[in-house]
């Protein structure tokens, strides 16, 4: 997440929920997610990669989710 308070400066015009990327004080990449400018979490971390945020992208996720949650889960036991 990104704080508002530890944003240095905005580059461009950047409407609300658009995809951004984050950069450190020297400009080198950080983190993508989208722009929220009325929240204090001013940018919403989708990913720390540089790989495209493309559809395939989004349909990825659901799927890695739920291999990590049965990874870090134990098993549902019953009665």
């Amino acid at each position: 997440m990104g704080f508002s308070g530890a944003v240095g400066r905005i580059e461009g015009e950047v409407l609300p929920r658009a995809l951004c990327l984050t950069l450190d004080s020297r400009g080198r990449f950080l983190a993508q997610g989208y722009y929220n400018p009325h929240s204090q979490i001013a940018c919403r971390v989708f990913t720390f990669s540089e790989r495209p945020l493309d559809a395939s992208f989004f349909s990825r996720r659901p799927v890695r989710a739920l291999e990590l949650r049965k990874q870090s889960l134990p098993p549902q036991t019953t009665g």
